[in-house]
């Protein structure tokens, strides 16, 4: 019998491999990069609006402890008054501390709502004690001791004391330059909710003092604030200033030859132009005059918080004294 050889016949198309085509590959790599190039502005904007609002929320915490404090002690926070801050006339006597001239209002927040200083028997001083924050505020009268609770956790604090080979004899320093660059004293403040953090600034006012906010001036002369209570942070180039403001937004603003600067470095009633909505002949200035940033938006001759408070975060451009700073309490 003779054997009948099969043969397979091939469709010569059936060899060629399937795949794609290299105009096939280049346009869906052009599709997820055009994809990627709109999601990450949107997802940047996402993680920015949500750093804000964290940072917003943890500034209404802190106010709360503020407003916590004033129901027990009829007064805001903070154990040295407002003619001691920051290189004031009167000197302040702190064992433990050798620059308590330079305690600033935003240390002087930490050290009413979570304590810091406790009495001495031995010494007519209190003493700076870093490990007796949190535990909270303690009566400084040595006869009639009294410790009181913490108003806050302690939680998003400088760390301290300085870390080795920071270049400051303060517990903040600059990421970029590697000097002393805050004029503060080792005592903590409250930083804000940004990947990188920044002091939140401080101010009381000194209850029932005309105007909005002085320039430097001592105690019993000052108005309503003063720019004491915040310059040893905007006066130097603590901060990254990731972003500028666009050029519309105000007049005078930095160029190439002008590097970014904090506002609210200045009192000076003849420049405080920026206050938002301007009113008949104001203009917007960058950045902004502590006068200006104080002015209550709708009444230019009133301050923003009278006989109150003001907390300030720099914001996500981490610019003191710009347009998207956190502001708290909200302008009454």
């Amino acid at each position: 019998m003779r054997s009948v050889e099969t043969r397979t016949i091939q469709n010569p198309k059936s060899q060629i491999q399937n795949g794609f085509t290299l105009v096939e590959m280049l346009t869906v790599i052009g599709i997820i990069v055009l994809l990627v190039s709109i999601l990450l502005p949107v997802v940047s904007a996402v993680r920015t609006k949500a750093q804000t609002a964290d940072t917003a929320a943890f500034l209404q915490r802190i106010g709360a402890g503020i407003q916590s404090y004033y129901s027990d002690f009829s007064a805001y926070p903070g154990p040295l008054h407002n003619g001691q801050i920051y290189n004031g006339g009167i000197p302040v006597a702190i064992d433990g501390l050798t620059d308590t001239n330079q305690i600033t209002q935003s240390e002087n927040l930490v050290l009413g709502l979570l304590g810091g200083l406790v009495p001495q028997t031995t010494s007519a001083n209190p003493k700076y004690d870093p490990n007796a924050i949190g535990n909270g505020p303690v009566s400084l009268n040595p006869r009639a001791p009294k410790k009181f609770r913490a108003y806050m956790d302690k939680v998003n604090i400088t760390a301290f004391p300085a870390p080795t080979g920071s270049g400051t004899t303060g517990d903040y320093g600059d990421d970029i330059v590697a000097q002393k660059d805050c004029k503060d004293s080792p005592i903590p403040e409250f930083l804000d909710r940004y990947p990188d953090p920044m002091p939140i600034l401080y101010m009381r006012a000194n209850v029932g003092a005309p105007g909005i906010c002085s320039n430097r001036k001592p105690i019993g002369t000052q108005e309503q604030y003063d720019l004491k209570q915040v310059e040893a942070y905007t006066t130097v180039n603590i901060g990254m200033g990731k972003e500028l403001p666009s050029a519309g937004d105000y007049r005078g603003g930095p160029t190439a030859n002008d590097p970014i600067k904090h506002g609210l470095r200045t009192a000076d009633k003849t420049n405080s132009t920026s206050v938002e909505p301007a009113p008949s002949g104001y203009v917007l200035v960058y950045p902004y005059d502590l006068v200006a940033f104080l002015r209550h938006p709708s009444m230019p001759s009133t301050p923003r918080q009278k006989d109150g408070f003001v907390l300030v975060s720099a914001g996500p451009d981490r610019i003191y004294g710009t347009k998207d700073d956190v502001i708290y309490p909200p302008t009454r």
